[in-house]
């Protein structure tokens, strides 16, 4: 006999009685759990998100759309999300790593409505209604029905109160942003844990008023970000097993904010030499190896070990350790991972890989700056290396929207129509040259380099040859012009 027979809606006088019915579901699917007479009757195979069905026939309330909470009056929130599968790391101390597991998306809270938000304070924001949540994960399968979906995960989970001082942070700079019109500038980028991503099936038909300014914006959504999602199930995972987490918080309950921690820790050591830093933090000595850099920042942010610093992995925060010359010039650009030609091929931009990175991820860029031109500090040994750079500066920040939306875009279009033209090459002399998007005065922000091991490390192209794999890179210049600004 299956657990649910007949569509009613479900009443929990405690949290206790909603998770005890809830995690029946875990590591079944609903069509383990639910009459098939209830599921071909409602037709729900292949229709509406799984979410719903599990609002209608699961705990049998009918949907809707209120600011309140679905269980109003235990203030919970119900959202479903997906999980994927990821390597495996059995070495991790992290129990969702060690599993395999990954946050597939967002987890999208609630539209936000930019005429009426103005008129909120933190202490009276809708928003607060809707993050206390019951969360269902799922695992994702490729090419599954939704009604065989096996749920992995089901608890109940609210942000902590250091959380909550980085969401309110976050809450006060979208509206503010919304307060002075500038809706349209948006970005995912601009906060660190919640997020304000666009909402609807395309950019033009999601476009909504905004208050102080007669530009339409794209609707958005408050979100929690993906990396942000991906701690709150290490952080189920490890408490459902008992499990230690090994991780070092960067603020103190004095800092207001995680940029205020940043400059904090990281002004200790402006102007002292790489030298004085690593000999100040008892690094040992190996510019060979390309973790050296990201050890030196990680000791600096009171890391220790293999220990995470968890506001910056919370927030998805990436840093990048550059060097400038005396001159200020950047010697490099930075890469990305290479790209898959014909997972490319099939994108369009608003759903786009690239796009969603620039859009979601904030960095953190460490400078040093080296007392000779690039080309002498080639010829240094590493003893003088050491002492010539300088901790210059860092820099937390996100790329602009007009940015990605005209100078981006315009690469990762370029990029799709040379795929779907097979990569046409011309020779000269003995060079041969492709039309991928190169760091010319037009591709002046993001270009396409070779990004392989050697001419055999290859993917293949839609139209079935193959191809040096590539990646997107970050223009040294553009890169220099957001440093010295």
């Amino acid at each position: 006999m299956k657990l649910i027979n007949e569509i009613k809606e479900q009443y929990f006088e405690t949290e206790r009685d909603l998770l005890i019915f809830s995690k029946n579901l875990e590591n079944h699917s609903i069509k383990d759990l639910i009459d098939e007479k209830i599921l071909n009757d409602n037709e729900l195979s292949g229709k509406g998100g799984l979410g719903q069905i599990i609002e209608k026939l699961f705990f049998g309330y009918e949907l809707n759309s209120r600011q309140e909470a679905d269980f109003l009056h235990l203030n919970r929130e119900l959202k479903v999300a997906p999980l994927k599968e990821i390597k495996k790391n059995s070495n991790s101390k992290d129990l969702r790593l060690k599993l395999g597991y990954s946050a597939k998306e967002r987890i999208v809270i609630t539209i936000i409505n930019y005429l009426s938000i103005v008129n909120e304070t933190w202490d009276n924001c809708s928003l607060k209604n809707k993050i206390k949540l019951l969360l269902m994960f799922y695992l994702y399968q490729k090419d599954t029905d939704k009604l065989d979906y096996v749920f992995k995960l089901i608890e109940l989970w609210e942000p902590s109160i250091d959380d909550m001082k980085v969401i309110q942070s976050d809450w006060e700079k979208i509206v503010n942003k919304v307060r002075i019109g500038e809706v349209h500038n948006l970005s995912e980028g601009d906060t660190l844990y919640l997020g304000a991503c666009t909402k609807g099936s395309t950019a033009l038909t999601s476009l909504r008023e905004q208050p102080y300014n007669s530009e339409r914006a794209s609707q958005r959504a408050f979100c929690f970000k993906s990396s942000y999602v991906n701690s709150i199930i290490s952080e189920l995972y490890n408490k459902k097993n008992q499990h230690k987490e090994n991780y070092i918080k960067l603020m103190s309950p004095m800092d207001i904010s995680v940029e205020e921690s940043l400059y904090k820790r990281f002004s200790k050591y402006y102007q002292k030499s790489l030298k004085e830093i690593y000999e100040l933090l008892n690094i040992e000595l190996n510019l060979g190896s390309k973790q050296f850099y990201n050890t030196v920042v990680n000791k600096i942010l009171g890391g220790k070990g293999d220990s995470t610093i968890i506001e910056l992995e919370k927030a998805g925060i990436k840093t990048k350790v550059f060097r400038i010359d005396n001159n200020d010039k950047m010697p490099e650009s930075l890469s990305f991972p290479a790209f898959n030609f014909i997972e490319l091929a099939n994108e369009d931009w608003d759903n786009s890989e690239l796009k969603e990175m620039f859009e979601s991820t904030k960095f953190l860029f460490v400078v040093f700056k080296m007392n000779c031109k690039n080309e002498e500090y080639k010829k240094l040994d590493d003893e003088e290396k050491i002492i010539s750079l300088r901790l210059e500066k860092i820099i937390l920040w996100n790329m602009p929207i007009e940015t990605i939306e005209k100078d981006v875009r315009k690469t990762w279009e370029k990029t799709k129509e040379v795929i779907l033209q097979g990569v046409p090459r011309e020779k000269r002399g003995n060079k041969v040259f492709n039309d991928f998007p190169s760091s010319k005065l037009e591709y002046n922000v993001v270009h396409v380099r070779p990004h392989a091991r050697d001419r055999e490390d290859t993917l293949l192209l839609p139209n079935g040859d193959r191809f040096t794999k590539q990646s997107f890179w970050l223009s040294g210049k553009y890169i220099e012009k957001i440093i010295n600004n």
